[in-house]
């Protein structure tokens, strides 16, 4: 230990390191966006020292927007100590999947003037965008995101995507395989076996 290091008396408590939640909507029955300093003191108090809100794709584009601004203005005054950045769950994803998909409201056509302003305004903080690669139209919104930002990070989630369509990502920045327990494609290859899809570029390419 350095001989200028700071010590602190636990007064026979036991210590340890805090927990990373890299993807999270709520805490104490609130959600993040609508209550950013209550939930992540209570975070705080239950040793989530890190993490990463999630915003879903049951917000419209100007819920979305809202729902940044409102965490991003607690972070900025200090009332969001714990928070690390942006889980973007959202907003393309496979509509066929997902909690709340009844109230998915990007189930059409992917436009650029539609998603745009909400790169923008989370750009320099999201840590990972998760995408279904299977979606038309989602390869412009993936170089959209990697324009606007460097070093951009992508995980598939909610998505019926062969191993072909996900490995097509792979060189953009796709390095997660998420929520693939939920949608697992469409190869039926073995009977006895679920299609898996997702999983399986995941275990190839891990």
């Amino acid at each position: 230990m350095p001989v200028d290091a700071e010590k602190i008396d636990a007064e026979g408590l036991y210590t340890g390191p805090g927990l990373i939640d890299i993807h999270t909507h709520a805490a104490d029955n609130k959600w993040l966006f609508e209550y950013p300093a209550e939930t992540s003191r209570y975070m705080l108090s239950h040793g989530v020292t890190g993490v990463l809100p999630a915003l879903y794709y049951n917000l419209t584009k100007e819920q979305y927007l809202a729902a940044a601004d409102a965490i991003l203005n607690a972070y900025r005054r200090g009332d969001f100590a714990n928070f690390l950045g942006f889980y973007m769950e959202g907003p393309h994803l496979n509509p066929n999947f997902g909690c709340d998909r009844e109230k998915n409201t990007w189930k059409g056509k992917i436009d650029r003037k539609d998603y745009a302003e909400i790169i923008e305004k989370v750009k320099e903080y999201t840590r990972v965008w998760c995408i279904s690669p299977e979606r038309e139209g989602i390869e412009q919104f993936v170089k959209d995101v990697c324009a606007a930002t460097d070093n951009a990070v992508f995980a598939v989630a909610h998505s019926e995507a062969t191993p072909q369509q996900v490995e097509k990502y792979i060189p953009y920045g796709l390095k997660i395989g998420t929520h693939h327990t939920n949608a697992t494609g469409t190869i039926f290859k073995y009977s006895e076996c679920r299609g898996v899809c997702v999983d399986e570029a995941v275990n190839y390419n891990r």
